[in-house]
């Protein structure tokens, strides 16, 4: 048996479904005048707006072409001649209605407005029709649970909903219109491999396709609202990045750099910012990182950081790790009985991979001679050690007759990653 609240509801409910459904009648029923009872004038509308206006601009070639004759009155001057072939070929063009006409041009500027007013009202009348059966479509699906949710004590309250129905529908014919404003003005690609979209060119739908796109942005709000989104991104790209996404670093490679090595550093959406860096030197201006060529460690972090110049508070940055020697950046992931060959990286002249030495901690797996690369083999399944290790060799400079008998001074420097075999 229901319950008040049920019935209230249920009451409630009926009452924004008939409205809704008056709603989507009008809405179809403007859709198909529109489309169908006066497409074939709009067409005829059309195709005389564009006869005006290339008559326009031949009229205007005439003028200009008349003004540089030697004697624009003798008829028999060449130019004057050609000036008279356009004028008829531009007089040929105007419809016959239109022959009469002062003014062609404004002719042409209203025709095309009296079109753009019925194309705008066809995409408002089908935008409203897709918001319709979207609503009435949620309606159906939760109007048999009222009383399920009273029982869950999570009430089906379509009184409290009454303002999201109402928004949902004038708000569909506002968003579709701009959208399809845009799509049919604006070359811009949404269909490339970021949007995840198709690739069309709108400019060469026809006109029944756009309604039907229209229909389709008032049935699915959400797509018309994410639609702009892109729409703005792609128009506002710097502007979008600070208001909605911020930006963020553009890594030239590894996330480790090597000691003596050079990086350009930029940010994605490009935005006008001031570099610097915490180790090692940087061009403010250009992003242009130069590497320390010597560290207390091994290894060392790095912090490179960009603010925005409009506004400095605004600032993206990562860390980085400074190396001397580097076998790969990251860890490893191989198969078992797989074999990979690493090879030692270094821009320190004083380092010379050739006489690293290698080992598998904990591992009887070791290749202790001097080389440069260390063929790993994945015999058995388990996380692996792999440690480089060679000399930075820095000569002692001393200003006096002994120098070239003096010890030079080596550090032993190391790098080390692990590899998980699966």
């Amino acid at each position: 048996m229901s319950t008040k609240y049920q019935k209230k509801q249920q009451k409630h409910a009926k009452e924004i479904f008939k409205r809704l459904v008056i709603a989507l009648l009008f809405s179809f029923a403007g859709t198909a005048a529109i489309t169908f009872q006066w497409a074939p004038g709009l067409r005829n509308l059309s195709t005389e707006a564009s006869l005006l206006q290339d008559a326009v601009a031949l009229e205007k070639e005439a003028s200009e072409l008349l003004s540089t004759a030697t004697d624009p009155e003798d008829p028999k001057d060449p130019t004057v001649v050609k000036v008279s072939e356009i004028k008829a070929e531009a007089e040929n063009l105007v419809p016959k209605k239109y022959k009469n006409e002062v003014d062609k041009e404004t002719t042409a500027k209203s025709l095309l407005a009296k079109l753009a007013t019925f194309r705008y009202l066809a995409w408002v009348f089908a935008a409203l029709t897709g918001a319709s059966v979207y609503l009435i479509g949620q309606i159906a699906t939760y109007y048999p649970k009222i009383k399920k949710k009273e029982e869950d004590g999570d009430k089906a309250d379509f009184k409290k909903y009454t303002y999201w129905y109402a928004s949902t529908f004038l708000k569909a014919p506002i968003l579709a219109l701009v959208v399809m404003w845009f799509l049919a003005n604006l070359n811009i690609n949404f269909g490339d491999a970021e949007t995840t979209g198709v690739a069309i060119d709108f400019s060469k739908i026809g006109p029944y396709a756009m309604i039907g796109i229209a229909f389709v942005l008032g049935f699915y709000g959400r797509v018309a609202r994410k639609q702009l989104d892109v729409i703005a991104k792609s128009l506002f790209t710097r502007a979008w990045a600070l208001a909605e996404e911020g930006f963020e670093l553009v890594i030239p490679g590894p996330k480790s750099i090597l000691l003596n090595s050079t990086h350009a550093f930029t940010t994605t959406p490009p935005m006008e910012v001031l570099w610097s860096a915490t180790v090692g030197e940087m061009n403010p201006e250009k992003g242009t990182y130069q590497a320390p060529n010597s560290i207390a460690a091994d290894e060392q972090e790095v912090i490179i950081r960009a603010s925005l110049r409009a506004e400095p508070a605004s600032t993206s940055f990562d860390k980085m790790t400074l190396k001397a020697i580097r076998i790969k950046d990251g860890d490893i992931e191989i198969k078992k009985g797989d074999k990979i060959t690493l090879s030692l990286e270094t821009k320190m002249e004083e380092i010379d991979p050739a006489k690293a030495k290698w080992e598998v901690i904990g591992s009887e797996n070791n290749n202790l001679s001097d080389s440069a690369t260390y063929e790993f083999e994945g015999n058995e399944k388990g996380t692996y050690t792999l440690l480089a290790t060679a000399e930075h060799v820095e000569k002692v400079k001393e200003e006096n007759e002994e120098a070239d008998q003096q010890q030079p001074k080596v550090t032993p420097v190391s790098d080390k990653i692990k590899i998980e075999v699966a």
